[in-house]
């Protein structure tokens, strides 16, 4: 990779092996500068004719220190300080390097292996329709050709949200009057009847929970939440429980699932970009921003979202929005 070779360059160059702080040169090149000074010394007694009297001793251990001392820093250890600290910086750089570069080959692996289904099927159910002289096999085809292109159009969404908050951009939020309860009630009802096999509970205050907030965005909040309960609850007994609580000042949303959970580790990692926990359901799929964009659409309303999981007994998201 080029980025690592130019970094190794840079190390070589700034470490020059002269300087590299080993005890033997240290003491070699602190030895030779000792007796370069007290000759210098000594001539200088020589050519100014001092007496061998105590004095003269004196007067060349002070010499000897003013010329030892500043040549030391000067010669030796300042060079080797600067050396140092670079070698320390090009360290840095490269380990800075080597994290974009993994986090690069990730991406690309992620978003190739997302895209691989989708594409796939729709190359193959458009062969099929093409094929096909029974209308009623087109349309079922075609509803799946739709089905996988818009998994492909979400995870542009995804992308280009999650680069939006990359840039240092906030998500627009557009708020208006509404109430979040049929928000809550149109998205369960979407996920029922694309997994009726799965046991979605609704919990709804009695009364309409009406304040300010994004239709869209927090649409999306459910969506996402909703994705990867259903996901993450691989057995047909694992229940998906909703709660919206009306708390007067505040909202509280919370999405409950029975399904694998997380470990410690891996919850302080969840809301981190293209990151998705372990899981032993293999058909779990997403670019691992979905949690990201969550957590800025929540903050963008000046809420704030929580999660609590223990593996193999389920996972829960609590999100508390101002009214």
């Amino acid at each position: 990779m080029p980025g690592k070779r130019i970094m190794q360059q840079l190390l070589e160059a700034s470490s020059p092996e002269i300087l590299r702080p080993t005890p033997a040169r240290l003491f070699l090149i602190s030895v030779a500068t000792i007796f370069m000074a007290e000759a210098m010394v000594m001539l200088i007694i020589h050519f100014v004719g001092l007496p061998n009297t105590i004095y003269t001793v004196i007067f060349d251990a002070t010499v000897l220190s003013l010329i030892i001392i500043p040549v030391q820093y000067l010669l030796l250890f300042r060079p080797m300080r600067d050396a140092l600290q670079n070698v320390e910086h090009a360290k840095s750089g490269q380990a800075e390097l080597e994290k974009i570069d993994e986090m690069k080959n990730e991406f690309i692996s992620v978003v190739s292996h997302e895209l691989t289904n989708p594409v796939t099927a729709i190359v193959g159910y458009t062969e099929l329709a093409i094929d096909s002289d029974d209308l009623d096999s087109s349309k079922e085809y075609l509803d799946v050709i739709m089905k996988k292109a818009k998994t492909i159009e979400r995870m542009i969404d995804d992308l280009q949200a999650a680069n939006h908050v990359d840039s240092g951009r906030n998500l627009a939020i557009v708020k208006q009057l509404g109430n979040i309860s049929d928000i809550v009630v149109d998205q369960c009802k979407t996920y029922r009847a694309k997994f009726p096999e799965k046991n979605i509970l609704l919990n709804l205050p009695g009364n309409p929970v009406v304040f300010q907030f994004d239709a869209v965005r927090i649409s999306q909040v459910f969506d996402n939440l909703l994705s990867n309960a259903v996901k993450y609850s691989d057995a047909s007994d694992d229940q998906v429980e909703v709660s919206l609580i009306d708390q007067g000042d505040f909202v509280k949303i919370q999405v409950r699932d029975q399904g694998v959970g997380m470990s410690p580790e891996e919850q302080t990692k969840v809301f981190e970009k293209f990151y998705r926990a372990s899981s032993e359901i293999s058909d779990v799929g997403g670019l691992g921003l979905g949690l990201t964009i969550v957590r800025e659409i929540v903050h963008g309303h000046n809420g704030n979202i929580e999660v609590a999981s223990r593996p193999q007994v389920g996972t829960t998201f609590s999100i508390t929005l101002p009214v």
